[in-house]
């Protein structure tokens, strides 16, 4: 029997981590309840491509940083876009529009646009809580085109520039929403961005919308001392037998208040799978939920932790997205969300409340 010392140290039944051995017993997923509406993307500089980065709490304040709008036709992943903010101040039930005065669209400042057309725009920030960190750098994140990352940092989370001129010295396709955040446990950055599995040794070029795709979206992740130099990326290693799965975005954030377990969120996108023959563009998604002890080795539920549910909008391609992010809304709940009418032509996009028990993500 191998002993483990937990100390005052708040474990959960995520993984097999505390179990030696059981009978009758099995890992059982909790899935979040959807709640309110939280957020409508309706105002005139917003589009149906608009989309949740990152919720991220500080103090009293909950902000949504999301995309507003992409500003030029074509590939989403090289086409500018147009980044805005949203905040609450209830712990994250409702979010308002602030009029920043920032961006002129229109030929007027009275918008809650923090950033258009610039490339690399604002990106999904954190909070630095590395002790070294001077306050003029407390807010930092990873902003990408196609395969180009760049570090961004600001003091106020409003007005961002670049940490270093050229780009991240990394391998990878980062057209996702690349996530970074300071390890307390480890006392390092760590990032997790998007790169391409390979299916097909011989294809030319890397395809993940074709008939045969050549190509797999999937997460690595590396380490940093300074959010500039960073390790060679590893690529995340699973417990399952889920073979090649699609995972669009990652949103992996360390557990509040058990840091040493690393939580991720990601999209599982079924690309074959056409609800809606009407829509333009293929496939449907939901999302999993998986966990680790290393930041490498995973332990993925195979069960979807959201589901489309009842509403047939919400069953066409980057809906059900975990937006990166938890609040600790009070102390009986945490809040996280979701993306849902995503593309959709007749009505605006919107982001989902979702109510979760605090470290109730599963049991045994």
């Amino acid at each position: 029997m191998k002993e483990i010392a937990i100390g005052t140290r708040r474990e959960l039944f995520v993984d097999e981590f505390l179990i030696e051995e059981r009978e009758g017993l099995e890992l059982h997923l909790h899935c979040p309840e959807r709640r309110e509406v939280a957020l409508t993307y309706d105002a005139p500089w917003e589009t149906n491509g608009a989309f949740a980065y990152r919720v991220l709490q500080d103090g009293d304040t909950v902000r949504v940083y999301y995309r507003a709008c992409i500003t030029e036709a074509g590939n989403e992943a090289e086409s500018p876009k147009g980044t805005a903010i949203a905040e609450s101040y209830d712990g994250g039930i409702i979010f308002q529009k602030p009029n920043l005065g920032i961006v002129k669209w229109d030929g007027s400042t009275e918008n809650n646009l923090l950033a258009l057309e610039e490339v690399p725009t604002v990106p999904p920030p954190f909070i630095d809580e590395n002790p070294d960190c001077p306050p003029s750098e407390r807010y930092k994140g990873i902003s990408a085109v196609w395969k180009t990352p760049y570090v961004m940092t600001s003091g106020d989370g409003i007005r961002w520039k670049k940490l270093q001129e050229k780009p991240m010295d990394m391998e990878g396709t980062f057209d996702t929403v690349n996530v970074g955040f300071w390890d307390t446990i480890k006392g390092v950055y760590r990032c997790y961005t998007r790169y391409f599995e390979r299916l097909t040794g011989d294809a030319e070029e890397d395809d993940v919308l074709g008939e045969k795709p050549t190509v797999c979206r999937a997460i690595q992740s590396a380490e940093s001392t300074d959010f500039i130099h960073w390790s060679k990326p590893i690529h995340n290693e699973y417990t399952d037998s889920l073979g090649e799965t699609q995972l669009y975005t990652n949103a992996t954030i360390p557990c509040p208040g058990a840091e040493h377990i690393y939580l991720a969120f990601p999209n599982r996108y079924v690309q074959e799978r056409i609800f809606k023959k009407c829509h333009p563009a293929p496939g449907c998604n939901d999302a999993l939920f998986m966990t680790s002890r290393d930041g490498y080795h995973w332990n993925r539920f195979t069960e979807a932790w959201v589901r489309p549910g009842l509403d047939d909008l919400n069953w066409t391609d980057r809906n059900n997205y975990p937006t990166w992010g938890i609040v600790e809304t009070s102390d009986t709940e945490w809040s996280m969300y979701i993306s849902e009418h995503y593309r959709q032509e007749h009505v605006p996009g919107r982001l989902r409340r979702l109510s979760i028990r605090p470290y109730g993500f599963a049991s045994l």
